[in-house]
């Protein structure tokens, strides 16, 4: 870290009484700090130097090719500064002594940098990023992402308002639909620089704020809260500092998840994982970020046709797969891709559009599952969900196609259920086990029977036509199952659970 004039003028304010003089520099560097300017005019570039006003009235020359921005002047009280000067200390007080407050001061930031910095490089938290950051510039710190979301926050020294849970619908300011007041006018205070030193909230509470570089397609906002006291020139350069280290974790050891956890892609993360509920919060924070939320919503889960993507698949075909769909946002979760698409009612993808996609998604060996076309007021956790069933149902139940819509899939979903929450021994009929094992020893099969009986409702001549067998060696049959397994095969509740036992077996060996 380059410590400057600014950290130097706040350590010096500490212990004195100060000014700033015409040739101040805050962002002027400061690396090192003398008593006396040597002859060697390139030798201290980096450093400052501290006069005394009585030396300087004795002998002008003192300060002879010293920049006036590199001039700390220490002058008794009374005394009129005779030489421009960037800080004038008003005490009584020796420059030697001087000198050691600038050093404390360089020294202690210098030993704050080197501690944040490898806080960040040994991949700590945001949390603990910013506690350090808080320990250093004794305000309350925030870092949020464009959708207004909270993703650290100074834990032990916290503002009581909504601007602290921002769009937060719990919170009574943000329970309907609403916007944050001012953030419009904020956001554009950075289209001039990354660094904003003096802003005023609605609530009237001051910020000073710097945004990260962009990470992916977004960015985080970290605030230093003006609470515990004002915050100065040198405290934004504490904070700049603060930011690039929140740069440094968002693209280190984390990775792709942490970058993909801000903004739009972390809000949709939040919804699918049921941390974001309420579809007037999702609604806020979409205007937040400049999107709105529409009165229908669908869901579409993309993968190969085996297994997942990994991170460098689907960034690779994120842009190919969102040409071929232009309804939605495209992000990547759980190894899939995942789009949410939100669109007033008849203006969402039509048959055609679905008919085109399958077409990209069979030539590129993928496949996806489409979840029910729904008001927006249902939780998106409840549409990924549904989507992803009809990903895991196409799979197993209609392996030569490419697109798969859970409208089409419902009629296997308790299968899916029960092969996926359970065991499919718990829900089996246990006549299905006795059959087999019969099977396995003897040369007068019953399954075949069982199977085809069940699937034809309990029709027994359906039953004997595909068998092709005589009516009374069916009923030879089905009466040895029946003292076999100890059922009554005429009951319609049997016949029903061995028929829903037989395809969630055979449903779950497809997938196996």
């Amino acid at each position: 870290m380059k410590t400057t004039m600014a950290l130097v003028f706040d350590g010096l304010n500490r212990e004195y009484v100060c000014e700033k003089g015409v040739s101040y520099k805050a962002d002027g560097i400061a690396l090192s700090v003398y008593s006396l300017p040597t002859g060697d005019d390139g030798e201290f570039d980096d450093g400052v130097f501290v006069l005394d006003e009585r030396d300087v009235l004795e002998n002008v020359s003192t300060v002879d090719g010293v920049p006036s921005k590199k001039i700390i002047l220490v002058c008794p009280p009374g005394c009129s500064p005779s030489v421009a000067y960037a800080i004038a200390v008003i005490a009584d007080a020796s420059a030697s002594e001087v000198v050691g407050v600038v050093e404390d001061t360089l020294h202690r930031c210098q030993e704050w940098s080197n501690d944040l910095i490898a806080c960040a490089l040994e991949g700590s938290s945001l949390d603990e990023l910013v506690a350090r950051g808080h320990a250093a510039l004794g305000n309350p710190m925030l870092v949020l992402d464009r959708a207004l979301r909270v993703r650290a926050c100074t834990a032990d020294d916290v503002m009581d308002d909504e601007f602290w849970t921002p769009l937060d619908s719990n919170t009574q300011a943000f329970s309907g639909s609403a916007d944050m007041p001012g953030f419009a006018d904020f956001l554009k205070l950075f289209d001039k620089g990354r660094v904003v030193s003096d802003y005023v909230m609605a609530n009237g509470e001051r910020l000073a704020a710097c945004r990260t570089r962009l990470i992916g397609e977004d960015f985080l906002f970290i605030c230093l809260i003006e609470k515990n006291r004002e915050v100065s020139d040198g405290d934004v350069a504490l904070l700049e500092l603060v930011c690039a280290m929140v740069e440094t974790f968002l693209v280190g050891a984390s990775g792709n998840a942490a970058q993909e956890g801000i903004g739009y892609g972390g809000m949709l993360v939040d919804a699918f994982e049921g941390r974001l509920v309420s579809s007037i919060e999702l609604g806020n924070r979409m205007r937040a970020l400049g999107c709105n939320l529409k009165e229908r919503a669908r869901i579409i889960v993309s993968a190969p046709r085996k297994g997942c993507f990994n991170d460098r698949q689907a960034h690779r075909l994120m842009g190919d797969v969102s040409n071929n769909f232009p309804f939605g946002k495209c992000v990547y979760y759980e190894g899939f891709l995942v789009f949410f698409a939100s669109y007033d009612g008849g203006k969402g993808p039509n048959a055609s559009d679905f008919r085109r996609f399958g077409v990209f998604l069979e030539n590129s060996s993928l496949i996806a599952g489409v979840s029910e076309d729904c008001p927006k007021t249902v939780p998106l956790r409840e549409l990924y969900q549904t989507a992803r069933h009809a990903l895991n149902i196409g799979r197993k139940a209609m392996p030569d196609t490419s697109l798969f819509f859970f409208a089409e899939c419902r009629r296997y979903y308790l299968y899916e259920v029960c092969s996926t929450e359970g065991d499919d021994d718990f829900y089996a009929h246990p006549s299905i086990k006795v059959v087999a094992s019969h099977d396995r020893d003897s040369k007068n099969q019953l399954y075949p029977v069982l199977r085809c009986l069940a699937l034809n409702g309990g029709n027994r001549t359906n039953t004997a036509k595909e068998l092709y067998m005589q009516r009374n060696t069916l009923r030879s049959r089905i009466g040895d199952i029946e003292s076999l397994c100890g059922i009554d095969l005429s009951d319609p509740s049997v016949i029903a659970h061995i028929r829903h036992s037989i395809v969630l077996e055979e449903y779950c060996g497809k997938g196996a």
